[in-house]
């Protein structure tokens, strides 16, 4: 008995059945690269406005203090009453911060372009070529091709950036910008030299990461009417891209739900199948918790090449995705992301867990051969 107990094995019949073993792997390798390509989809949305906008704040700050001018009616008029103004206020930025890295600076938006969804990049407008230069090289701007903007209305911008929109990003820019530079570097960066039609001024503040300029201003009594940092931009994205979870949720709750439907239709054929064979083996001594042992194993193989048969097929996918997707786009997003992967191998446990109650109530019934039908 103890040498037929040893060839009780899950492998000839996956041999035999080898159209409804590669049915069920190729349906587990699907689910398993469709959660995991999604994921990958919803966070191209997501993680490069992250990385390539809102991390940037982490070595810049935007702020201005509450001002009130005059009457004017031009914009001339107007820069005449600002401009002293805004100098004092970068004078004084400048000392109470013990950091010469502040300038004046104009801003305005262009639009960049996700997979789903789109995001305003800030343009950045300097004064002259010097102090554009110390932003560049604050930013990790380094130029592959063109030249620095040395006259108003110049812009240079990164390449992955000018990538995702081309001459487009021009198009929400009044006046009669042009872009004369392009550069590699890690975040989405366009900036320039400013034309004298640009009004809505402010300070940039160029500093280390984790330094918190705001509250430092705010100590020394600043007044701000507006600030544009780290803190306040991730908390405005996280406001903004809340939903992507949700969706991320909702649509693994019905894949998991269809794929289990489909799961049990295949697995309700394989016990009804299996249900003579499971007979004999118990009339010849096989205990029922030994045959349920040979029925999880037969599972087991066919999950985890449903599992192998999935990263194969994924990571395909994700090569095209990236190659004819994402890189045209100017978008860069983490192809292995643990935390999928992890949200993949539960949704597969759950399945796996759902599949052992029709079977362990079929086998329940299993006794002798008396039991065939």
């Amino acid at each position: 008995m103890s040498k037929a107990r040893a060839t009780l094995s899950p492998i000839p019949y996956i041999k035999n059945n080898k159209r409804r073993t590669l049915t069920l792997i190729v349906s587990l390798g699907l689910f398993a690269s469709m959660i995991y390509l999604f994921g990958y989809i919803l966070a191209s949305t997501s993680e490069p406005f992250y990385e390539g906008l809102s991390r940037a704040y982490e070595r810049m700050t935007f702020v201005c203090e509450n001002i009130e001018l005059g009457e004017y009616e031009t914009n001339e008029e107007w820069d005449a009453l600002i401009r002293p103004v805004m100098e004092k206020s970068r004078d004084k930025a400048r000392k109470d911060l013990g950091n010469d890295n502040v300038f004046i600076v104009r801003q305005t938006y262009a639009v960049m372009k996700g997979v789903m969804g789109q995001s305003g990049v800030p343009v950045t407008l300097f004064d002259n070529p010097s102090e554009l230069k110390t932003y560049c090289d604050h930013m990790g701007m380094e130029l592959t091709s063109g030249r620095m903007p040395q006259e108003p209305g110049e812009l240079i911008v990164s390449n992955r950036l000018y990538r995702n929109s081309g001459d487009g990003l021009l198009s929400r820019l009044s006046g009669s910008y042009r872009i004369v530079g392009f550069a590699d570097s890690p975040f989405y960066t366009f900036c320039g030299i400013s034309l004298s039609v640009e009004n809505n001024y402010m300070l940039v503040i160029l500093h280390g990461e984790g330094d918190d300029v705001v509250k430092k201003l705010e100590e020394k009594g600043w007044d701000l009417a507006y600030y544009s940092n780290f803190a306040q931009e991730k908390e405005s994205f996280e406001n903004e891209t809340g939903y992507v979870d949700d969706i991320k949720a909702i649509f693994t709750s019905v894949g998991t739900s269809l794929l289990c439907i489909c799961i049990m239709v295949i697995l309700s054929i394989h016990i009804r199948d299996r249900h003579e064979e499971w007979c004999l083996y118990s009339s010849i001594g096989y205990p029922t918790g030994e045959i349920w042992l040979l029925a999880t194993r037969e599972l087991l193989i066919c999950f985890a090449a449903g599992l192998a048969f999935g990263a194969v097929f994924t990571a395909g996918a994700l090569a095209l995705l990236d190659c004819f997707l994402m890189a045209p786009l100017g978008l860069s997003v983490t192809m292995i992301r643990p935390d999928d992967i992890i949200l993949v191998l539960l949704m597969i446990t759950a399945v796996f867990g759902l599949c052992q109650i029709p079977l362990f109530l079929q086998i329940r019934k299993i006794t002798t051969v008396d039991e065939i039908e």
